[in-house]
Order: structure tokens, then sequence, then C-alpha cells
């Protein structure tokens, strides 16, 4: 293993950068760049004995929602995860450049929740799913196999999604594949993801990172985006009460 990685989201690499291989967190598939897929961060934290996040972090999307704490604190538990899961050292600096390079047509939706010590989060992930049918009143439904999610409107394809395997326990990840609200440019690198936190046991995320999609950004930010976080927010409501009603 490698000595030291250092991630960070400004447009110069940071001045204290000497002796540490550093990384972009962007959606660029360039050498130097990190993304936010299982691949790219399980063979970051595999890689280096000690991996660095100068902050203030991001995910570098264009599109950024959600509240700043939440996204903030959505990033630290993802590379806390995989840096536990990897036996890697994780740690935090602070960038002495604030100005950040962003992923042109990229969006980032950070929502949380507090819900109590429920079921895995895979069986959160898919309870989702199946809320969206409910929450419709049957106008969305929901094609599933034991890998993958098409969400329909009359028989359209809106949105297709592949699971990620092979996972830390407190992570469930959905690839982007296709759907008529997907850009075809590189579309295979959003992801949805579904964090139960390993630091407060009843905090839960969703997260939508890396994601292209095909309406104009104006649009997108008036009509789906925040449709996507309604909804976000309605399951986390119906979850948390549910699992009240369990105890």
């Amino acid at each position: 293993m490698q000595k030291e990685a250092l991630l960070y989201t400004t447009q110069a690499v940071p001045r204290n950068a000497e002796g540490r291989d550093c990384f972009r967190i962007h959606a660029s598939a360039s050498a130097d760049c990190v993304r936010l897929t299982p691949a790219s961060l399980e063979h970051l934290f595999t890689k280096y004995t000690r991996v660095t996040l100068v902050i203030p972090g991001s995910t570098s999307d264009e599109v950024q929602q959600g509240t700043l704490s939440a996204r903030d604190a959505f990033l630290y538990e993802l590379l806390t995860v995989w840096a536990d899961a990897c036996q890697c050292e994780f740690q935090m600096m602070t960038a002495s450049d604030s100005t950040q390079t962003m992923s042109s047509g990229c969006v980032t939706s950070v929502q949380t929740w507090l819900a109590g010590s429920g079921p895995d989060i895979h069986k959160t992930a898919r309870s989702y799913f199946s809320f969206l049918t409910l929450f419709s009143k049957g106008l969305i439904q929901t094609k599933r196999s034991k890998t993958t999610v098409t969400i329909t409107l009359l028989g359209l394809p809106l949105i297709e999604l592949k699971e990620e395997k092979n996972l830390p326990a407190s992570l469930s990840c959905w690839a982007v594949t296709g759907g008529i609200l997907t850009s075809k440019e590189k579309r295979s690198r959003g992801k949805f993801w579904f964090i139960k936190s390993t630091i407060y046991p009843e905090l839960y995320y969703a997260g939508l990172t890396h994601y292209r999609p095909r309406l104009p950004f104006r649009l997108y930010k008036w009509t789906q985006s925040i449709l996507h976080a309604w909804t976000v927010k309605r399951f986390a409501a119906r979850y948390a009460a549910t699992l009240r009603c369990r105890r």
C-alpha cells in the first residue's frame, strides 16, 4: 500500500500537498480525479494507508441540492465508511483556497432523516422504491428484479437503476443506468446512495451524486429536482412513522 492520498475540490492543488498523491473529487474519469462510485472509492482506500480530505469538501457537482450541513455530513460519512471497511486512516484538513472546480452538467441532492434503529439499509432502499407506487397512487410503478429497478410512468421508463454489490453493511448504492429523465452522456457515473449513519445510529441519508439529467438545468431545478427532494422527504416521514409503530 502507498502512504497517503489527498482529496480536494479546489481549483488548485493545496499548497501543503508535498509528499502526497493528490486527487480532485470530480465526476471526470481523468486519472487525477476520484469519482464518488463504489469502485473508485474502494480502489482509493485499499491503495493508501491514509486518506486526507481537504475541507470544505464537496461532490463538485454543478447543482447542489439539500442543506450544506447535510451534504457535508453525507460526504464525510461516505468516505468514513469506506475508510473503515478498507482499514485505512481517514482525516481532514482545512484548505488554503476555497475556490472550487465544479462538474458541469452534474447534480448532487442529499436529504437526511431520523428514524430510529430500523432494518438493514438494503431493505430501506427497497422500501423507498415500493413507496413511489403508494405515494403516486399507482401512477408510478417500479419494476424490480434481484439487482435492477425501473421506475415507470404510464409505461415510460423514467429512471433505470442497477444495485451495486459487495458494499459495506451501512451502504446501499444504485447506479443510474438509463431512463428518459437521464442524460445519455456518462450516465453510469450517477449514483443513488442510501446510508445508515455509523456515527449517529438513528440518522439516514439519501444522496444522489454525479447525476446528469436530460432536462436543461433551468427546467430541471424547477421540476424534477423539487419533486425528487419532496418525494424523499415524504418517504422519510413515513419510514420514521412506520418504525415508531413497530416499537
